[in-house]
């Protein structure tokens, strides 16, 4: 478990707060990707990235994305990183009733102090456009 949340992750807002203390979170564009402009280089285009996971609990997915996601990048990104997010809700919980388990979703892009783009591996992240993929 990630230091300061104690046994468990309790809600959606406990994520939020999570990433507000660790990163410097703020609203990207509510398209799939948006454009950092640079001083001299061409401008960086940055696509967001689907992390979603479907679990028994809530308390299961939310634990799962604070240890495999948000603990993760935040140990590749370092001091100073910068999360986008792309949806007004930050995270979305629903109950998907045929499959008898609850899904977490977010949307956001993450780069380190230097406006490197950083992704966990294929099979965690989705680029935009592939959401619904159960990992």
């Amino acid at each position: 478990m990630i230091t300061g949340l104690g046994n468990a992750v309790a809600t959606t807002d406990d994520l939020i707060d999570y990433v507000e203390r660790h990163f410097n979170a703020d609203w990207g564009s509510p398209r799939a990707y948006f454009t950092i402009p640079q001083r001299d280089a061409e401008p960086l285009q940055v696509v967001y990235v689907c992390y979603a996971v479907a679990a028994d609990t809530e308390d299961a997915a939310l634990d799962w994305m604070l240890d495999n996601v948000l603990g993760p990048l935040r140990t590749l990104a370092g001091d100073g990183a910068y999360l986008y997010w792309r949806l007004s809700t930050c995270f979305t919980m629903q109950w998907d009733g045929e499959m008898k388990k609850h899904r977490l979703y977010t949307r956001f892009a993450v780069l380190d102090r230097y406006l490197n783009v950083i992704t966990l591996p294929a099979g965690i992240s989705k680029p935009e456009g592939m959401a619904g993929v159960t990992l």
